[in-house]
């Protein structure tokens, strides 16, 4: 999935709302947050299980690109946020005309 799923197009669109008015912690970077999400509807993850999977699967940290002793695990409010981001911003559209695109629909 990650050769196939235009993740460049996917966070041009996604990156503008994600870190508007951000406050507080840096947030972690918007491809992990859209490759944690994309886990989350793959294998129909609730916030919290998301979590305790990116805790103990590797293959999913290493999908998201995620090294804990370097970018640490994100917790579930960020995945919690990053999940309802989509759809506060009307952004579904969108992220399917990409997909579209790429599969020349």
């Amino acid at each position: 999935m990650l050769a196939v799923v235009p993740w460049d197009a996917f966070v041009a669109r996604v990156a503008p709302f994600a870190t508007a008015g951000a406050t507080g912690r840096p947030p972690y970077p918007v491809l992990v947050r859209q490759q944690v999400h994309f886990l989350q509807q793959w294998f129909a993850l609730a916030d919290e299980v998301a979590l305790e999977a990116l805790h103990d699967i590797p293959v999913y940290r290493a999908f998201a690109g995620i090294v804990p002793v370097a970018t640490g695990i994100p917790d579930a409010t960020t995945i919690l946020r990053f999940r309802h981001l989509p759809g506060r911003n009307d952004l579904a559209v969108a992220l399917l005309q990409e997909v579209n695109a790429v599969l020349g629909v």
